[in-house]
């Protein structure tokens, strides 16, 4: 009797000691369960040295190029050098282990046995593409508007996004304002910012590095993918949302499915392109997943290391979640093919009919938003935004349809699955690709981008390319096949 409940003990303190393990798995393929004994990790990011406590973490990716990303469990996710050499992981079976973190891929810390429920912080996104939450900011932000030098009170404010010009001279601003959701552009006039994060870390960071600082949002987990605009449209109905992730932890593009369904496909108002004719009706069978952002430089780089590929220039503009750009019709198909070998799916480009459904969501609208041209709404040459004419904003900047895509319309051009013809005349009326017998000289590009004016980024306007060709203004957004 004594010894059952003495194996009994050993089982419960076994069990207890699995559900609160960290999980460090090496390049070598091993894997070693314990506690991990550093309460606190340093990491550079380039912009800032973050400390971060084991508490707060959901798991540490390290790259072979020394750069890591670490996730917390308040979906924040940044990305640098973690100064830590080595760490000490207890076990419960067999000495402690010292591990250095150059031979470490990657770890999982415990889950915490209550989370910290957060009511409201500061979102903070970064040139980098790095997310994080602070509980504190400056209280008036000095800034260059039409009128002259003001300072404008952040209490008033909700959304800040930034730029910067062409020359680097000026760090641009897009002021959301909080009581009606009017927009305001201008300039700041100071170069950094002092923020207090949410571990209550005062750091400093320059100005021209931030992406857009959401104000007193209420977090969620992932909030490096989730819409920055939540609630504000009305939708069909609540979008379904997909998202493939890969064993090393890292994730496909984030997908929205769409159901099957018909529209009317094109434009018949007087300044309609040649290429917009004649209207049709088409069906979409089955359903579908499509990018809910268009690819990011962050999830293609992931592809180019996979493959050992270069990443494609930038323009010097930033990466993180940027568009990619500069990638041919070949590349992207690469990237599409890569994604269904990692995940055993089908995955592919839009057809040009599935595209405009998406864009149209439900509607037979001018543009996703409806039937005026209203500023504000795209980055394009001429919508009246921080990077008209400049460079591509970060994705998700803009509100989405209701299907809750985002930049359908401007940002960047979308390669498609389709070979280019004039007319819609003799296209298919099912959904498909077309693919012209006599070869595809050219493909079929949508969406409008930064540098092209309002009238090219309607939902029925259409472009094509030569599939070689890299552009700073063309990118792209992925499909993945529902198992019907």
């Amino acid at each position: 009797m004594k010894y059952s409940i003495f194996l009994t003990c050993i089982t419960f303190v076994a069990l207890s000691f699995s559900a609160r393990a960290d999980i460090v798995e090496t390049h070598r393929g091993e894997f070693h369960n314990g506690i991990v004994l550093q309460d606190t990790f340093k990491l550079d990011s380039g912009y800032a040295t973050f400390k971060l406590k084991k508490t707060h973490l959901r798991s540490i990716y390290f790259k072979s190029d020394e750069t890591s990303i670490i996730e917390t469990n308040e979906g924040e996710v940044l990305q640098g050098e973690v100064l830590e050499k080595s760490l000490i992981t207890s076990r419960q079976l067999g000495p402690d282990l010292d591990i250095a973190t150059a031979e470490i891929k990657i770890i999982e810390f415990s889950k915490p046995r209550k989370a910290a429920k957060i009511e409201e912080a500061h979102i903070i996104g970064m040139q980098n593409g790095d997310v994080f939450l602070a509980k504190s900011l400056p209280a008036r932000l000095e800034i260059k508007s039409k009128e002259g030098p003001t300072t404008v009170d952040l209490n008033n404010i909700s959304m800040l996004d930034f730029s910067f010009s062409e020359d680097l001279e000026e760090q641009l601003v897009r002021i959301t304002l909080k009581k009606d959701q009017s927009v305001l552009n201008a300039s700041v006039i100071q170069n950094q910012l002092s923020l207090t994060t949410l571990s209550g870390q005062s750091i400093t960071l320059p100005f021209i590095k931030i992406a857009l600082i959401q104000l007193r949002a209420k977090p969620h987990h992932n909030i490096s993918g989730k819409s920055l605009f939540p609630g504000k449209h009305a939708k069909i109905e609540p979008p379904k949302v997909i998202r493939d992730k890969f064993i090393d932890g890292s994730f496909a593009p984030e997908l929205i499915v769409i159901p099957a369904g018909t529209y009317t496909r094109g434009y018949d108002d007087l300044d309609a392109d040649f290429d917009e004719k004649p209207l049709q009706r088409v069906t979409i069978p089955n359903a579908f997943a499509i990018g809910r952002f268009e690819v990011t430089f962050n999830e293609f780089a992931l592809f180019a290391q996979d493959t050992n590929r270069e990443l494609p220039d930038d323009s010097e503009w930033g990466m993180g979640r940027r568009p990619v750009i500069n990638v041919t019709w070949e590349d992207a198909k690469a990237y599409t093919q890569w994604l269904s070998q990692k995940t055993n799916t089908t995955y592919r480009l839009p057809t040009d009919a599935e595209w405009e459904y998406a864009a149209r969501a439900g509607n037979d609208e001018t543009f996703p938003w409806g039937q005026n041209f209203k500023m504000g709404q795209a980055n394009c040459g001429g919508c009246g935004t921080i990077w008209d004419s400049e460079r591509t904003a970060p994705v998700g900047r803009f509100p989405p349809n209701q299907f809750e895509l985002y930049d359908m319309a401007g940002n960047v051009f979308e390669w498609t699955e389709d070979c280019w013809n004039n007319t819609f005349k003799d296209i298919g009326l099912q959904g498909q690709a077309y693919q012209n017998p006599a070869g595809c000289g050219a493909r079929v590009i949508r969406g409008g981008s930064w540098t092209f004016p309002p009238k090219e980024v309607r939902s029925a306007n259409r472009w094509r390319d030569l599939p070689q060709r890299r552009s700073d203004d063309t990118g792209f957004r992925v499909v993945k096949e529902l198992v019907q």
